[in-house]
């Protein structure tokens, strides 16, 4: 279980994952119904996307979204 504390965090999470799935980020963006230039910026830490299209990337990939409250 990866902790997301920074935008690198994320970025490196959805990288490491789409490799390990085996998918390029053109494939990833396609299965996603996303733009691959929103995959692209994810994955270098430019995240400034809508939440549900991020939410559409953790859902192709496999990744699931916990939140803790203190």
């Amino acid at each position: 279980m990866a902790v997301i504390l920074t935008n690198k965090n994320l970025s490196e999470v959805v990288r490491a994952t789409r490799k390990k799935a085996g998918l390029s980020q053109v494939e990833l963006a396609e299965l996603a119904g996303v733009g691959k230039t929103l995959v692209f910026n994810v994955e270098n830490g430019r995240i400034n996307a809508q939440f549900e299209n991020l939410l559409r990337i953790f859902h192709v990939l496999n990744i699931k979204l916990t939140i803790e409250t203190p």
